[in-house]
């Protein structure tokens, strides 16, 4: 079973390119999830959402339609995984009002420099992390350092049933070489794919195309990368394994674009 949307359903640009004239924006995902069945919602990375939001993301969307949330960065950028329990719980109990609709959650990291913290630290950090997701609660963890993708972390994440994310980004591998070790990193009956890119690059490129950020146009040809990955997917895809995958707009400059590619060349109907 794969499930295919974007990072958000907001983007400058998006309101010309994608969403019809006129559509008032508190109406987009209630239109998005007509279009897709699963999206990455962006904001909660930046704090956690009131009840009543999460309410009203669950009565617009369609039936069967799924979020995947973002860990807040208060828990995975500034406290590091540290003192961060009232936290998590906070997040936890507030997609929990997503009910049957809430989907993976991630666990995204940024690239940690040589003497921030060691691997064995941060495994002993996030296994005690994990342990306060309740069981039932699908999880996802991001890690950008691509010699992080071993023992100890591996075995952790197979031990509580959580995802490894696989992304696309020029600090990590290439879709060819996840699926030279994809035994080994797929480490729970899930995968979780993120198509990042390269931010500074592609934002360079949007603002000599266009004369300003907007993402409304791919600049950055991804077909290889995108073919590339559609055989990854084709290779893991059955009914019994899940596969979760967004597409971030830095990825080509537009991931309505990308994000139809893959499914044309997955069969898959919007």
């Amino acid at each position: 079973m794969v499930r295919l949307g974007t990072s958000s359903w907001t983007a400058e640009g998006w309101n010309r390119a994608f969403y019809p004239e006129r559509l008032p924006p508190r109406d987009y995902i209630a239109y998005y999830s007509k279009q897709f069945n699963t999206v990455e919602i962006d904001a909660t990375f930046y704090a956690i959402p009131a009840a009543r939001t999460v309410q009203r993301w669950y009565e617009a969307t369609e039936p069967g339609f799924l979020f995947a949330a973002k860990v807040p960065q208060e828990i995975t950028h500034e406290r590091l995984l540290l003192d961060c329990e009232m936290q998590v719980q906070a997040f936890v109990d507030a997609m929990s009002g997503l009910r049957e609709k809430l989907g993976p959650l991630l666990f995204q990291f940024r690239y940690f420099r040589k003497g921030e913290i060691e691997l064995d630290e941060f495994v002993s950090r996030l296994s005690a992390i994990l342990g306060l997701v309740p069981e039932g609660m699908q999880v996802a963890v991001e890690t950008r350092n691509k010699t992080w993708l071993r023992e100890p972390l591996l075995g952790l994440l197979r031990d509580h049933g959580v995802a490894l994310a696989l992304i696309d980004h020029p600090y990590m591998p290439f879709a060819g070489q996840y699926r030279e070790r994809v035994h080994e990193l797929i480490t729970t009956d899930f995968t979780y794919i993120r198509w990042l890119g390269d931010r500074q690059r592609t934002e360079d490129m949007i603002a000599k195309v266009l004369g300003e950020i907007s993402f409304e146009k791919s600049v950055v040809d991804r077909e290889p990368h995108i073919t590339a990955w559609a055989e990854l997917i084709r290779s893991l895809d059955d009914d019994r394994f899940r596969i979760f995958g967004y597409f971030n707009n830095h990825y080509s400059g537009y991931a309505i674009n990308d994000l139809r590619r893959l499914q044309q060349l997955l069969g898959i109907e919007s």
